[in-house]
């Protein structure tokens, strides 16, 4: 009985298997002559498909990258590592010619992602996630720590510079204030104590 052309297929790459599971060696060495032999003309073929059919390109592309995204990130380091200085000739050039345009490209770019850049920030510096800060500040009852008020802007996370523990989520009028005492409670009580004896000697006068 005659075999159909997907029988037939079926049972060549069943023997290409077999033959390949018992002469390992020989069919890598096998595999690297043919990829040598061809590596040219699949570079021409990839070419007359980028250049004649640039939508379906862009559609394997994609659906690549989608697939193998931690491949992608390993060869985009590589190159980057390996490319270094020339990116950064390059980069340094269209800055100059382009300066303004860069700049107003990344001011649009950082108010679009400002939010997870300083994610990113906090996560880096003080290793907390978005979630705990969001039950940081629950905790908090939604208030500065320090002048129970609500969060006007952007919230600060208060740490201690000498073990890098968190304290607390403080508005930035606070912990600009802690910062300048040098964390110093003595500091803030001396201030504190100038700004009631002056307000008590204006009253007087």
């Amino acid at each position: 009985m005659a075999l159909s052309d997907d029988e037939r297929r079926a049972r060549n790459r069943a023997y290409t298997q077999r033959y390949r599971a018992r002469n390992v060696d020989k069919a890598r060495e096998l595999s690297r002559r043919s990829y040598a032999k061809n590596k040219q003309k699949r570079r021409d073929d990839a070419r007359r498909v980028r250049r004649d059919q640039p939508e379906r390109q862009r559609a394997a592309d994609a659906k690549y990258r989608r697939r193998h995204p931690d491949r992608i990130k390993e060869i985009r380091q590589r190159y980057n590592e390996k490319h270094r200085d020339k990116i950064l000739k390059r980069s340094r050039q269209l800055y100059a010619e382009n300066a303004e345009a860069c700049r107003e490209q990344a001011r649009a770019w950082y108010a679009k992602n400002r939010d997870r850049i300083l994610a990113g920030i906090r996560r880096k510096k003080y290793g907390l996630s978005d979630d705990e800060i969001q039950r940081l500040l629950i905790h908090q009852g939604g208030l500065c720590a320090a002048c129970l008020r609500p969060f006007d802007r952007k919230l600060a996370v208060d740490h201690d510079h000498k073990t890098g523990t968190v304290r607390g989520l403080l508005c930035l009028a606070c912990n600009m204030a802690i910062g300048h005492a040098c964390d110093s409670a003595d500091t803030l009580r001396m201030m504190a104590e100038y700004l009631e004896r002056t307000g008590q000697e204006q009253a007087v006068a």
